[in-house]
């Protein structure tokens, strides 16, 4: 089960299970944040199915106490998402996903279920050092890069990439 704990009022709320609690999956990723144009709390849960490596996504509504299935998928979007690199910021979930040799953020906005894609850019080369955070209020990219021949033994350099207008 899936629980969301309010510190500031000491309770939890227990989810009702998805319709896609007998389907075995590979990795899953969760978040949880507020959609400001609906109004609503949301979380949004991406599976990557094992049978036949199928992506699914489902989200849940707090004021409906339900789960919806989003039926549609744009094309580009495979189980190359990584399950440990992504956010969520007003109302929409973003993660990174993988298209070797390349590297997009997806983003899926939870209240009117549409997907998009940003193009990483092209100077990131390795996923395992790249991460997606919001900082002052956008969505940004932070690509660390460790330094072998610094002075400092471990020293390292951080990249960032801010989204403006749907391009870094």
């Amino acid at each position: 089960p899936i629980h969301i704990w309010n510190p500031s009022v000491r309770k939890f709320r227990t989810l009702p299970m998805s319709t896609n609690h007998n389907v075995k999956f590979r990795y899953i990723a969760l978040q949880f944040g507020f959609h400001p144009g609906v109004n609503d709390y949301k979380v949004v849960r991406m599976l990557c199915v094992h049978k036949d490596n199928a992506f699914a996504v489902e989200v849940y509504s707090l004021s409906t106490d339900s789960w919806k299935m989003v039926e549609e998928h744009p094309l580009w979007l495979k189980c190359t998402w990584q399950n440990h690199r992504g956010t969520f910021y007003n109302g929409v979930a973003y993660h990174i996903i993988e298209k070797f040799p390349l590297f997009s953020i997806m983003s899926f906005d939870s209240g009117s279920e549409k997907f998009k894609e940003f193009i990483a850019p092209d100077a990131i080369s390795c996923w395992s050092r790249l991460y997606i955070e919001v900082y002052k209020d956008q969505i940004c990219l932070l690509y660390y890069l460790r330094l072998f021949h610094c002075e400092e033994e471990g020293m390292s350099q951080i990249e960032f990439w801010v989204l403006q207008e749907k391009r870094w």
